[in-house]
């Protein structure tokens, strides 16, 4: 599983009770995966197989404050 922790920018308390999807894509811009998170405890949770090694782009997208917010972070795997 992989664990995501969202915190607002200025408090920097962990945001809760959000719906977060995810768009996982590979190294050609491919998106390999779109999915909705889990909430555990603090943590939005999602499960991905990444087919092979190499570098992949984790997009994450969530309503906060009723405006739109994303960011995105980068992954290797082995």
């Amino acid at each position: 599983p992989i664990f995501i922790e969202i915190k607002d920018k200025v408090t920097q308390i962990k945001l809760v009770d959000l719906a977060v999807t995810v768009e996982i894509e590979d190294a050609e811009e491919k998106i390999l995966s779109t999915q909705q998170t889990q909430q555990k405890g603090e943590s939005y949770v999602f499960e991905h197989k990444f087919p092979k090694g190499g570098d992949y782009t984790i997009h994450t997208a969530f309503t906060y404050q009723n405006q739109e917010q994303d960011f995105y972070c980068q992954k290797h795997t082995q």
